[in-house]
């Protein structure tokens, strides 16, 4: 009785031919943001931010282990590159997706975010008076001095006193 092997479905100079002919293929249009093979970072925007990769560099300011060119929060504090930009409101020579307090207020950008709590257009982490209420955040600060869980610098009454803040001026 003769035995009959099966045959190969899948033959090793198949294979061989078709990751030869096939992967380079795959990579073509591949990107980490270097295009030219110069080794330089060029002006193309590989995370979508807005940002040039060789404006925003390979550092890694927020330790994240993403490089500022392919990160979507250079500085980590929970706010976009995208929404910060590269202006400098508060003219300390960091650009807003590198500052942690983009309006120079002492409250960080994590912590005032990039809503709007009194409605002016202006996101609370570049406005100098988040709540409306004609005192500037650098002054009102981010304590809570009447312990209602309201930061000052968002608080109509931070005193809780009864008289809001734009009555009684601070």
């Amino acid at each position: 009785m003769t035995s009959i092997s099966p045959r190969p479905i899948f033959r090793p100079s198949a294979f061989l031919l078709l990751v030869l002919l096939v992967v380079p293929g795959c990579w073509e249009g591949w990107s980490l943001g270097d295009d030219d093979d110069t080794g330089a970072l060029d002006g193309t925007d590989t995370d979508g931010d807005g940002i040039p990769d060789d404006v925003e560099g390979a550092d890694d300011p927020d330790g994240d282990g993403i490089p500022n060119y392919l990160d979507e929060d250079s500085d980590g504090d929970g706010i976009p590159d995208s929404e910060e930009g590269v202006g400098d409101p508060d003219g300390d020579g960091i650009p807003n997706y590198l500052d942690l307090d983009s309006d120079g207020d002492g409250i960080p950008d994590a912590q005032e975010g990039y809503g709007d709590s009194d409605g002016d257009g202006i996101p609370d982490y570049l406005d100098e008076d988040s709540d409306g209420d004609g005192i500037p955040d650098s002054v009102e600060g981010a304590g809570d001095d009447d312990g209602d869980g309201i930061p000052n610098y968002l608080d109509e009454d931070s005193e809780g006193d009864g008289w809001p803040d734009s009555a009684a001026g601070s």
